[in-house]
């Protein structure tokens, strides 16, 4: 595109390797933003009738959720797609971590129309901005020479981020007989990482 030719967000210099990778900031902030959601996402998945149940929700209520929040996740993909082709992927990210606040937040408030709409508008735009973001910053950042060992550590973690999510909301749960401290801890990382991405610059650009 036009509005790229000598933007340094678009220009490749180098072609890190995947040690080059792991020792930069913004490799784990972005990283660090996805495996909070895939924790916190699977994890919510699977006991979200427990959750319910927990605030006092009615089953079909919560589930009801699932749709529209995926609906707005489907309009925010096309949103954050056109963006990616024109601003800085950090802006985006730190979006995407402001999101990953809004359902723990929601679950935390415990308000019978606050609630649903936070946990709409959460699980959103985490979803939304997941697809396209992770797809575009190796690339932007690290170039393409080294993309297979840079995505395959970077899958990685979100694989174990995954596995981790569930065991943790169950063992949370064994201990306190509620889901606040898993609520409080993914809300409270996930505005640090917000406000972390204001550092998350693509390392292109100080080449």
């Amino acid at each position: 595109q036009k509005s790229q030719r000598g933007n340094p967000e678009f220009s490749i210099k180098k072609q890190f390797t995947r040690k080059e990778a792991l020792h930069s900031y913004s490799f784990w902030l972005f990283s660090l933003v996805f495996a909070l959601q895939a924790l916190y996402s699977t994890g919510y998945a699977f006991h979200v009738i427990d959750i319910a149940r927990n605030i006092g929700m009615t089953k079909s209520a919560i589930l009801n959720l699932f749709v529209p929040a995926a609906v707005l996740g489907a309009t925010i993909s096309l949103f954050v797609g056109w963006a990616c082709d024109r601003w800085r992927l950090k802006h985006l990210i730190r979006f995407m971590a402001t999101g990953c606040s809004l359902a723990p937040l929601g679950l935390i408030i415990d308000h019978p129309t606050i609630t649903p709409v936070l946990i709409i508008i959460g699980f959103g735009i985490a979803g939304g901005c997941y697809g396209t973001i992770s797809g575009a910053f190796i690339p932007r950042f690290y170039g393409l020479k080294h993309l297979g060992a840079i995505s395959g550590f970077f899958l990685s973690l979100l694989v174990i981020a995954s596995a981790i999510g569930p065991w943790l909301f169950s063992s949370v749960f064994d201990l306190f007989a509620n889901y606040a401290p898993i609520h409080w801890t993914c809300f409270t990382s996930a505005l640090l990482l917000a406000t972390g991405a204001h550092w998350a610059n693509n390392p292109q650009r100080s080449l």
